[in-house]
C-alpha cells in the first residue's frame, strides 16, 4: 500500500537507497533508516545517517542531518550503497557514509561519519551528483563530469579499472555538455544538453543500452 512518508516537514525531494532514506525539506536534509535492527551498531547507523544515533528506534526516525550542513541551504540530495551526497544551493559538494572505495571523493577511504565538504570539488559549482553502490558521479555547471569510488567494473568512466578516491574528470564526456547523472549499481548513465545519453560500466545484463554484453572503462555514446 501507499503511504506518507513519516516525515515532520514538508517534503520536497526524497532519495533511498537499501541502507538509508534521505529527505530534502525547507532546505535541509532528514535522514534515516527504514531497515534499522536492534544489533546493528550505533556507530554504522551514524555513518549511513550522517547525525548521532542513540538506538535503532532513533535510527528509523526522519531526524535532521547538521554537522557541515548547517546553516547551508541544500537543493539536493543522493542515497547510494550506504553513502549519501548533498549539494548546495551555491554549489558545493558534501558526502558522508561509508568509504572503502574511495566513494567519497575525500582522498582517502576512511568512514565519513557526517558530512564534510568535498574539497576536490570546491572550485567547482556541482549541479548534479549521484551516489551509486559504490562510486558517485558529479556535473558541473560547465557540463563536465566527474567519478570517485570503486572502478571494477568501468562504471567511472576513466578508463581504467582502478578505484578512485578523488573525483577524476570524465574526459570522454568532454566533447559534451553533461546535465544529468546517475550511478547504478556497477554502471553509469549521463545525458547531454543536447539530449544525448551515454552509459558505461558492467553491462552483462545490457543495463548500458547495448546490445553486446561486455564492460566498458570508458563512456559510450
Amino acid at each position: 500500500r501507499v503511504a506518507a512518508l513519516p516525515t515532520p516537514e514538508p517534503v520536497t525531494a526524497v532519495s533511498y537507497s537499501f541502507q538509508q532514506a534521505l529527505a530534502l525539506s525547507d532546505g535541509g536534509v532528514l535522514s534515516w533508516c527504514p531497515h534499522a535492527q536492534d544489533w546493528q551498531l550505533g556507530q554504522q547507523l551514524q555513518r549511513w545517517l550522517g547525525r548521532a544515533v542513540a538506538d535503532a528506534e532513533a535510527a528509523r526516525s526522519p531526524l535532521r542531518v547538521e554537522g557541515a550542513l548547517l546553516g547551508v541551504r541544500v537543493t539536493s540530495v543522493s542515497a547510494g550503497g550506504a553513502f549519501s551526497i548533498a549539494l548546495s544551493d551555491a554549489g558545493e559538494t558534501f558526502s558522508w557514509g561509508e568509504n572503502g572505495r574511495g566513494q567519497l571523493g575525500h582522498g582517502d577511504t576512511a568512514a565519513v561519519p557526517q558530512p564534510r565538504r568535498v574539497e576536490a570539488l570546491h572550485h567547482r559549482f556541482v549541479l548534479a551528483a549521484s551516489a551509486g553502490r559504490e562510486h558517485a558521479l558529479f556535473a558541473t555547471d560547465e557540463g563536465r563530469v566527474y567519478a570517485c569510488g570503486a572502478g571494477h567494473a568501468g562504471q567511472l568512466g576513466l578508463n581504467s579499472q582502478e578505484d578512485s578516491n578523488l573525483p577524476r574528470l570524465v574526459e570522454a564526456l568532454a566533447p559534451h555538455h553533461v546535465t544529468h547523472v546517475s550511478a547504478g549499481s556497477n554502471h553509469s548513465v549521463a545525458v547531454s544538453a543536447a539530449g544525448r545519453a551515454f552509459s558505461w560500466g558492467w553491462n552483462r545484463f545490457g543495463q548500458c543500452g547495448a546490445c553486446l554484453l561486455y564492460t566498458s572503462d570508458a563512456a559510450d555514446e
